[in-house]
C-alpha cells in the first residue's frame, strides 16, 4: 500500500497538486511564525519582552512595537493607562496594522494574569485606556495628541487575521473629533 502511495504523490499527473497542497501548507505556517501574542503592562515586568506576563512589555514600548508589528500579531494590554509618546510629539499615535488584535481588560498580575473583564456582563468600562494626554495634564486642550489610534489599511480582507481592537476606552483628545473608518474589521 505504501509503494501505490508514493507512486501516487510521485506521478507527473499529480506533481502541480502536490506542489499547490505544499505551497499552501508552508504559507499557513509561515503566517503562524510570523504571529505573535504580546504581553504588556504599564510597568513592564522581568526582562521587558512581551513574551509573556511575568516579562511584559511596559506602556511606552507599546507604540513602536504596535506600529512594526504583522498581521496575526495580538496584543494583551493589561489594566492601566498608555500613551502613545512620552514626548511632547502631538502627531504620535498607537497605530494598528492590518490583522493585527489588542485586547484590553486583563489583570495581568497575580495568579490569574489572562483573566479579562466580561465586559458583556460587567456593564462597566475596561480598566484599559489608551491616552492622548501626552503631557500629563489632565486636560482636553491642544497640547493632547492629534488622534490616539489609527488604523493601517485596516480594510485590507485577511480572513486569517481580521484587525481587532477590544476592551480599552479611547480619551484625551481635545475637541470633538469622530472618524468614520470603512473596511473589514472588528
Amino acid at each position: 500500500m505504501k509503494a501505490v502511495f508514493t507512486n501516487a504523490l510521485t506521478s507527473a499527473r499529480y506533481l502541480p497538486a502536490v506542489a499547490l497542497l505544499t505551497l499552501a501548507l508552508w504559507l499557513l505556517d509561515s503566517q503562524k511564525a510570523c504571529s505573535q501574542t504580546v504581553y504588556v503592562t504599564p510597568e513592564g515586568a522581568g526582562e521587558r519582552t512581551g513574551v509573556d506576563w511575568a516579562n511584559a512589555l511596559p506602556g511606552e514600548q507599546l507604540q513602536p512595537q504596535l506600529a512594526a508589528s504583522t498581521a496575526g500579531s495580538v496584543f494583551r494590554l493589561a489594566g492601566g493607562i498608555y500613551k502613545p509618546t512620552t514626548t511632547s510629539d502631538r502627531l504620535v499615535s498607537f497605530t494598528i496594522p492590518a490583522g493585527v488584535s489588542v485586547f484590553g481588560g486583563y489583570m495581568g498580575i497575580g495568579a490569574n494574569p489572562d483573566t479579562r473583564v466580561n465586559f458583556s456582563q460587567a456593564r462597566q468600562p475596561s480598566s484599559t485606556t489608551l491616552s492622548g494626554d501626552i503631557d500629563s495634564d489632565n486636560q482636553l486642550n491642544s497640547t493632547n495628541a492629534n488622534n490616539v489610534v489609527v488604523f493601517k489599511n485596516a480594510g485590507t480582507v485577511n480572513s486569517f487575521s481580521p484587525t481587532r481592537l477590544d476592551g480599552v476606552v479611547i480619551t484625551g483628545v481635545p475637541g470633538s473629533k469622530c472618524y468614520y473608518l470603512s473596511g473589514n474589521y472588528s
